[in-house]
């Protein structure tokens, strides 16, 4: 929150980025909960530091069974989306114009497929529902977009590069969106 209140004083638009660990064995209402508190407490800093809603973004990683949970291998996109899309809701002030996720250091294939799931269930809510409200939520992939393309890079195969980083961009832009390539 201090952060962003000193990038918005330098003239920035601050990403808050809350940090959730995934190590463990919580399931997935555990993370959605653990999700949604801390963004909830990230906002509350906000405004104490007086920070400009409307001139910030955040950047969350999806709500996910932690990596010593059995459901983390069967846990299916639409079940990430309807936890993420939960937890965005109830915690992201509305006056936040953007989510942008981060592919919290999943596969780049697992992390677009979460992000079009989450955007597929927002654009088939209907009017009444309170999904309808949600913020435009986009990507922010550095590994996810960049990591096929580096492993080509190093082997000198520039054209593997172009084609991967081509490929992984089309990708999240159809995802952010709620369609798949």
């Amino acid at each position: 929150a201090q952060y962003a209140s000193v990038s918005q004083q330098a003239g920035l638009v601050p990403i808050v980025e809350p940090d959730v660990e995934f190590m463990e064995d919580a399931d997935l209402a555990r993370s959605a909960w653990v999700h949604e508190q801390a963004i909830a407490r990230i906002y509350e800093r906000c405004r104490i530091h007086g920070v400009l809603l409307e001139g910030s973004l955040i950047k969350p990683s999806f709500p996910q069974p932690g990596m010593k949970h059995p459901s983390r291998e069967s846990v299916t996109p639409e079940e990430i989306a309807l936890a993420t899309a939960t937890t965005i809701s109830r915690s992201v002030p509305s006056a936040v114009p953007g989510v942008v996720f981060l592919s919290g250091g999943l596969p780049a294939s697992v992390a677009t497929s979460y992000l079009g799931a989450v955007n597929k269930l927002v654009n088939e809510a209907g009017p009444e529902s309170l999904l309808a409200r949600l913020q435009p939520l986009t990507f922010s992939f550095g590994r996810a977009l960049q990591g096929d393309a580096a492993k080509s890079w190093v082997k000198g195969d520039e054209e593997g590069m172009k084609e991967a980083f081509e490929m992984w961009s089309r990708a999240c832009w159809l995802a952010a969106q709620g369609k798949t390539a």
